[in-house]
């Protein structure tokens, strides 16, 4: 797919709008301004540096949360835009904002916090999957930390999650139940804000795209094994408000690891 025309588009109508044409699939990982510039699934992108586009998006931003009274935004494929407009787009919203960097990379993931004031925690989810799914070693638990309280500017708002809607979730091809759920215990107990992916409260186990966006509304089981769990965990949670004191680690071995 090439540029077009976008005379008949509103308000973006001029072709200096736009970046030029070329596909993000082509972009080497180590080209970060390549990342920025590309169209991603041969969408058409917005170039942000041109001063009617950026005041654009920016105005309907602070018109957006104001019209509707709204608490906080989720900011998708952050590295698709540059870090300084996500500083103005964050300060004109004025609310709290979370995006996704969809990177393993911790350093190169957290050097969106400040932009924006929080990250989902890709180096989390792929701690929990590897300790809690394939059995890995706990001693990775330890590791995860102290890179992250070594390297996040704010741990405490970190998005944690086990399961989302680009990877296969926790359950595919597996019955895997108690690491299941001790990931989800781990995620919400954790410093940081637990995010629940929806179908997690039903034991879903879709794998890849489209399988793990699986419909809700036709299976929604209240008396479901994980919903109770997820439920006793959240009430705790409420009820002690142990998220607000700090985290300590106690003890950790290759099959054990403990923190208040």
């Amino acid at each position: 797919m090439g540029d077009g025309n976008k005379s008949q588009l509103y308000p973006f109508n001029d072709e200096s709008h736009y970046h030029t044409f070329r596909d993000c699939a082509e972009v080497p990982d180590w080209d970060a301004q390549g990342f920025e510039n590309c169209w991603l699934h041969g969408l058409p992108d917005l170039n942000q540096n041109n001063p009617f586009v950026r005041e654009t998006l920016l105005s309907w931003i602070k018109d957006f949360i104001q019209t509707y009274d709204i608490d906080g935004i989720r900011l998708d494929a952050l590295k698709h835009v540059p870090k300084d407009f996500w500083q103005e787009f964050s300060k004109a919203a004025g609310v709290f904002t979370i995006g996704e960097v969809f990177v393993y990379d911790l350093p190169y993931l957290a050097s969106y916090q400040g932009p924006v004031d929080s990250l989902l925690n890709f180096p989390f989810y792929s701690t929990m999957r590897y300790t809690f799914q394939n059995g890995g070693s706990m001693n990775s638990i330890e590791q995860y930390y102290g890179g992250a309280s070594a390297t996040w500017k704010d741990m405490s708002v970190v998005g944690n999650f086990v399961n989302n809607h680009d990877n296969a979730r926790f359950l595919c091809n597996n019955n895997n139940v108690p690491g299941f759920k001790a990931a989800l215990a781990f995620s919400i107990a954790s410093v940081g804000i637990p995010s629940v992916y929806y179908g997690d409260e039903q034991g879903y186990g879709g794998c890849g795209d489209p399988g793990n966006r699986e419909p809700l509304w036709t299976n929604i089981d209240r008396r479901h094994e994980f919903y109770q769990f997820i439920k006793t965990i959240n009430q705790f949670r409420k009820q002690t408000e142990f998220f607000k004191h700090e985290q300590i680690q106690r003890y950790a071995d290759n099959n054990f690891y403990a923190f208040p």
